[in-house]
């Protein structure tokens, strides 16, 4: 079924609120985090970069004094606090995060972040995804702060249940690992771009998509390279399908032009700062070349998936541009 986009502007999110700290005392140690986004950043396992931005838990103790707060705020908490820029603002990305399911929100609206977890370890794959629905990306970050790898792992089992279709082919089926072909060359050279994909072909790989990383960005060799991935995936019958990335709004220039553009990629990022300032993207234009795709693309007609995302990991942490967040939040924003 494709996708309806709702129009950034109607996206309602409660107002800013000043920040409050949260207090704690645990093994006859008091704790006390300045912020929401304070005490989301402690909960989590030390990272790098979380420390560098001064984010991370100083301890074991400190984290898990961060956990226990984490567990006892409702969802309806999480909801009623958006996370703001360094100006107090709700940002873009931030606004998009909170375009959730409404109706299945308020009958979990009550749960503590523990009890959540509880519920859904218990649940099937379908309630877990109609739950999914009624979660923003901070709230979904701060849930992961709460669960170790083996209940990652159970939940995510869980889902693979149900396979998706991306483009022409299907991928996430039981007991089937779907693979990317990059066939990469460092001058986009035609014939060694092609004994690098017949290469990859020859190895049962590429199912998911053939999707090269271009050295030069501009729209005569990005429609090059599109119309000769689009040659051999016809030439060969490869059941797959072909995307070049490289900026969104080249991308929509060669598919203006005429050129194969079956999936329009993009990097995202988990702040506006970081996605509009650094990636040179905003929400209003990734929702433009949505639209385009959904009325032009080449697979219109026959797929339910033409957009490609990837995440920047880390990038926001990177430009010093996260807003106070940590890694896990900011990379579920981009999810969001």
């Amino acid at each position: 079924m494709i996708n309806t986009l709702s129009k950034i502007k109607q996206i309602q999110v409660p107002a800013p609120r000043p920040d409050a700290p949260y207090s704690i005392t645990l093994l006859d140690r008091t704790f006390t985090f300045g912020n929401l986004k304070h005490v989301i950043g402690a909960a989590d396992i030390s990272k790098a970069g979380d420390r560098k931005a001064g984010l991370a838990a100083t301890d074991e103790i400190m984290r898990e004094a961060a956990r226990a707060v984490l567990s006892g705020l409702t969802l309806q908490h999480f909801f009623d606090n958006p996370l703001t820029n360094i100006h107090g603002q709700i940002d873009s990305v931030m606004r998009v995060n909170y375009d959730i399911n409404h109706a299945v929100f308020v009958t979990i609206a009550n749960l503590t972040l523990g009890e959540l977890k509880d519920e859904l370890l218990k649940s099937n794959g379908v309630r877990i995804r109609e739950i999914g629905s009624a979660l923003t990306g901070v709230m979904l970050a701060a849930l992961t702060k709460l669960l170790d790898v083996h209940e990652l792992v159970y939940l995510a089992k869980k889902l693979k249940n149900s396979a998706s279709a991306k483009a022409r082919t299907v991928v996430g089926l039981q007991g089937t690992l779907s693979s990317r072909l990059q066939p990469n060359h460092p001058t986009d050279n035609l014939s060694g771009i092609t004994m690098l994909l017949y290469t990859g072909l020859s190895m049962g790989s590429g199912d998911a998509i053939l999707g090269l990383n271009p050295a030069i960005d501009s729209v005569a060799n990005i429609s090059a390279t599109l119309n000769h991935l689009d040659k051999i995936r016809r030439e060969t019958g490869a059941p797959t399908q072909i995307c070049v990335l490289s900026h969104i709004k080249t991308q929509l220039e060669c598919l203006k032009a005429g050129a194969p553009v079956e999936i329009m990629f993009q990097s995202l990022a988990g702040t506006e700062r970081t996605l509009t300032d650094e990636f040179d993207v905003t929400v209003e234009l990734l929702d433009h070349a949505y639209e385009t795709m959904r009325t032009n693309g080449p697979l219109r007609d026959i797929a339910e998936n033409f957009m490609y995302f990837e995440t920047g990991q880390g990038s926001e942490l990177t430009y010093n541009k996260h807003d106070g967040m940590d890694m896990t939040t900011t990379e579920a924003l981009c999810y969001g």
